[in-house]
């Protein structure tokens, strides 16, 4: 396990995010998948549209802050194997920053490439909470809980690019400028697989075309000792981006 794990975090190192096969077994998958769906119909105002897309005006729907509300999640967020490659990769213990579950239907939104370190909440929580140690890196998990394919709008991610550190001002998608310049790469996963990739790692998806709905678990973490800032980032989200009361 030592020496898959070395080698994960070379690559993780080198190209910016690195993927690990059947992490997670098809039956956590169908408990997960399961839990999400029951999530959303107890609590609505949680599971909310994030864009509008498609011909057929279908949505991305987003679900957040059930990581206390589902309880098997505490179990699944603590276990040994995640926090030993969260470790890993960060160089140092984490703490669980985001949670936030994609449901992208068929015609569902696609998301402009992005990093996850230039995004509006990093700032938000930098600036209006002023932590001791800012968040100065992150490192996001992306399970698969279906299959995510190119036809129905699997990550593209950009290799070696999170070396350059943040392209272009914070608080936006990047600049179609940069974009056409960066070689984007699919990454199809089976359900259970999981894809780890550093905060400024280049990323997108593109829209759903397939007939079936895709569903991922994206986890994002800081290191542990910017603190304990998930309940700052879920004002963020909840409140400001949201609206909800």
């Amino acid at each position: 396990m030592l020496e898959n794990l070395a080698a994960l975090q070379a690559s993780y190192q080198e190209k910016g995010f690195v993927v690990v096969r059947q992490f997670y077994t098809r039956g956590e998958m169908s408990q997960l998948r399961a839990s999400m769906l029951q999530y959303c119909k107890l609590y609505p105002d949680y599971c909310v549209p994030e864009m509008s897309a498609g011909k057929e005006g279908k949505l991305l729907f987003q679900a957040l802050d059930f990581a206390e509300r589902i309880g098997f999640m505490k179990s699944f967020l603590e276990s040994q194997k995640l926090q030993v490659h969260l470790e890993s990769l960060l160089k140092e213990p984490a703490h669980l920053f985001i949670e936030d579950f994609h449901f992208k239907e068929p015609g569902g939104g696609a998301y402009d490439p992005h990093q996850d370190m230039q995004s509006p909440v990093i700032q938000w929580v930098n600036e209006r909470y002023a932590p001791s140690v800012p968040i100065d890196k992150l490192v996001t998990m992306c399970l698969a809980v279906d299959e995510h394919t190119i036809e129905n709008g699997c990550m593209q991610v950009a290799a070696g690019i999170h070396k350059q550190g943040g392209l272009g001002p914070e608080g936006g998608v990047l600049e179609k400028e940069i974009v056409d310049s960066l070689n984007f790469e699919p990454i199809e996963l089976a359900a259970g697989d999981a894809l780890f990739f550093d905060g400024y790692c280049p990323h997108g998806s593109a829209v759903n075309t397939s007939s079936s709905s895709r569903k991922a678990l994206f986890l994002f973490f800081n290191p542990k000792r910017c603190g304990y800032q998930r309940k700052m980032a879920q004002d963020y989200f909840l409140h400001d981006k949201f609206k909800l009361k």
